[in-house]
C-alpha cells in the first residue's frame, strides 16, 4: 500500500474519531428532566415535599443502611384505587426507565442520596437515580 493511501485512511478515522467524540461531548450538555421535582401518578412534589410531609423509615439493602420514604405511601397519597392492581414506570432524568409492580412498590424506598429508589428485594439495576416520575401504568 501506498503512502498516500494510508495518509488518506489515516485521516479519515482521525475525522470520524473526532466527530463522534464532539457528540458525546454535545449529548453531555443536552438538559435533561427537572430533577428539583417528581411526578406521581399526575402530582408534582417537590424533593423538599416529598422528605419533609412523609414519615421517613430506615432500612437495609444490600451491607448498606438507608433513610427514605416508603413509595407505596407517596403512590397512596396521589388518590389511586386499587394501587396493587396496576404496575409502576419509573423514570429517571437521563430517560433510564424500570417498571415495577405493586408489590415491589410495597418493598421500595426513595432515599434523598442522588434523589433514588432503593429496592432491597431486587437488583440494583431497578434502583434509579434522579427520579422525574412514577407513571401508573
Amino acid at each position: 500500500m501506498d503512502t498516500r493511501r494510508i495518509n488518506t485512511i489515516l485521516g479519515v478515522l482521525a475525522a470520524i474519531i473526532l466527530i463522534s467524540s464532539s457528540a458525546t461531548f454535545a449529548y453531555t450538555l443536552i438538559p435533561k428532566g427537572d430533577t428539583t421535582k417528581v411526578i406521581v401518578n399526575g402530582m408534582d412534589y417537590t424533593r423538599n415535599d416529598i422528605f419533609t410531609y412523609f414519615g421517613s423509615v430506615s432500612f437495609d439493602a444490600g451491607d448498606e443502611s438507608y433513610d427514605g420514604v416508603r413509595l407505596s405511601d407517596i403512590i397512596i397519597e396521589t388518590g389511586l384505587l386499587n394501587a396493587a392492581n396496576h404496575h409502576y414506570k419509573i423514570t429517571a432524568s437521563d430517560g433510564y426507565q424500570k417498571d415495577v409492580t405493586w408489590d415491589d412498590m410495597s418493598n421500595g424506598f426513595f432515599v434523598e442520596d442522588e434523589f433514588k429508589t432503593v429496592f432491597p428485594e431486587l437488583t440494583r439495576s431497578f434502583w434509579v437515580k434522579n427520579v422525574i416520575s412514577i407513571e401508573v401504568i
